[in-house]
């Protein structure tokens, strides 16, 4: 295993990331997005029967970490993976878990 040095501020910034997944809502937030493309908060709500300020607060953590994007279109914004590195964690611990 090749050795690299992590700084403090690095590894503050991967916990910050670790929390914001915590949340199995979020997780399935996440997959959803990565499967199925990018969606409104009301499509989320609709498929993970939750009340949509619910799936709203949920959405602004993941947008505060970068793990999701936000596009306005007119009076709607719709929402996406910012890139596949969450995707893997999410897959890879679920993995991991169920070893």
């Amino acid at each position: 295993m090749t050795r690299i040095t992590i700084t403090h501020e690095e590894l503050s910034a991967a916990a910050e990331l670790l929390s914001a997944l915590a949340y199995p809502v979020r997780l399935q937030i996440i997959w959803l997005l990565a499967e199925q493309g990018e969606k409104s908060v009301n499509d989320l709500a609709d498929q993970l029967n939750m009340d949509q300020s619910t799936v709203s607060h949920q959405l602004r953590v993941l947008r505060q970490t970068k793990l999701v994007i936000a596009n306005r279109r007119g009076r709607h914004i719709f929402y996406q993976v910012s890139d596949q590195h969450v995707v893997h964690i999410i897959r890879d611990a679920v993995i991991h878990a169920n070893e």
